[in-house]
């Protein structure tokens, strides 16, 4: 490889040239801290374009659409270097114009998010798979778009403004399924929805781990089954946990022993709400907190509209031979009528269990299935379930 020349695009987008063989390379990033940078180029036929790993994608002649960041990407054309830096003073740099996100609604139908950075209108085109939209978008703007999506396992947004620029998103499509039942007995001898057993995957900080104050699966995990009928929410959680304490005198404080808590994203709309500045749960979202205090059994609603209205009703029993700690609960659904419970809906859900091990303490660490509930109220990132 020969250095040709340096090129630059802008202070903060280092250009070089290299002769490669008989083809020109191109290696461009944006230096220094800040947003990722958008670079609108034209482009000679066959060029490469390739990431930091050696990753190839061809791309067509013409205008293309490079996001650039702190890792170098590289242009491989047989174009000569006159031509390709030809190419690259005339390209067009910019932030973005506007920022995507997209959450599923409901088995066939995705709500796409729209949110117009600049002080211009923005006529769009937006292909989600299969489907086409055309949309206006005004200045400052943020739009909810509803775009039907067909059976897939992902989700591939594009988005071309009237300025030239393409912007692109994909999601893998797992909506983690809610079984019907006839009662809730159905749920104790049912597959786990899901299991947090994994001190990877699971644990809030790895490190808990690494210094041993967790020690694996005997020392907190948990099966979690959910199940719905016509007129309840059911959980069915089995905890492994080799010391239960909790003895928090004070019910505000519940969260701070052994208990579990959990949260609801009911409409699955918390990625339009942080488009919007909104942070923490808000609005209609719920959050729940349950506990075995000394002998007391404490079911608590902490968040919801008309929380103190909204009562959960189980048993919690605690079995130190076998170290296990089983919650039941039903939640009436016509407590939370936010939450649409009927087959096909999607909603956010997020459980946490807290681990506390010394008397008079609080708990130090939870096992997760995201991050968002302790540590700070993140519901955008909560797990999609559907109920079937």
């Amino acid at each position: 490889v020969e250095f040709i020349k340096k090129a630059d695009l802008h202070k903060n987008l280092p250009v070089y040239i290299f002769k490669k063989q008989n083809q020109t390379l191109v290696a461009l990033w944006r230096s220094g801290n800040g947003k990722d940078i958008t670079a609108l180029i034209d482009l000679p036929a066959k060029s490469v374009l390739l990431d930091v790993e050696g990753n190839a994608k061809n791309l067509p002649a013409g205008k293309n659409t490079l996001t650039l960041t702190d890792a170098p990407i590289y242009l491989l054309s047989s174009a000569s270097a006159s031509v390709m830096e030809k190419c690259l003073k005339n390209a067009s740099v910019t932030l973005p114009e506007i920022k995507m996100a997209m959450s599923m609604l409901n088995c066939k139908n995705m709500a796409v998010y729209l949110n117009n950075l600049t002080n211009q209108n923005l006529n769009l085109k937006c292909q989600l798979n299969r489907s086409t939209r055309q949309i206006t978008l005004p200045p400052q703007a943020i739009k909810r778009v509803i775009m039907p999506i067909a059976a897939a396992k992902q989700a591939n947004l594009t988005v071309k403004t009237d300025k030239g620029f393409t912007y692109t998103l994909q999601e893998e499509i797992e909506n983690i399924p809610v079984k019907r039942v006839k009662n809730p007995d159905e749920l104790k001898n049912s597959a786990p929805t899901f299991v947090l057993d994994k001190a990877e995957l699971h644990l809030n900080n790895i490190d808990f781990a690494a210094n041993l104050h967790y020690t694996g699966k005997k020392d907190c995990s948990a099966e979690v089954r959910m199940g719905y009928d016509k007129s309840n929410l059911y959980l069915h959680v089995r905890i492994t946990d080799d010391i239960h304490v909790n003895e928090q005198t004070r019910s505000f404080m519940t969260w701070a022993g052994d208990c579990i808590q959990f949260a609801f994203d009911p409409l699955h709309d918390a990625k339009l709400k942080q488009m919007q500045g909104k942070s923490g749960l808000c609005d209609d979202d719920l959050l729940f907190t349950a506990a075995k205090v000394f002998d007391e059994t404490r079911m608590i609603c902490d968040v919801a509209p008309n929380a103190e209205k909204v009562k959960m009703t189980g048993t919690i029993i605690r079995d130190d031979q076998t170290k296990t700690t089983v919650y039941t609960i039903a939640i009436p659904l016509k407590q939370i009528p936010v939450l649409k419970v009927k087959p096909g809906t999607v909603f956010g859900f997020n459980l946490i269990v807290m681990d506390c091990d010394e008397p008079g303490g609080t708990s130090k660490y939870w096992m997760q299935l995201t991050p968002g509930i302790a540590g700070g109220q993140k519901p955008y990132i909560y797990k999609s379930f559907i109920f079937e």
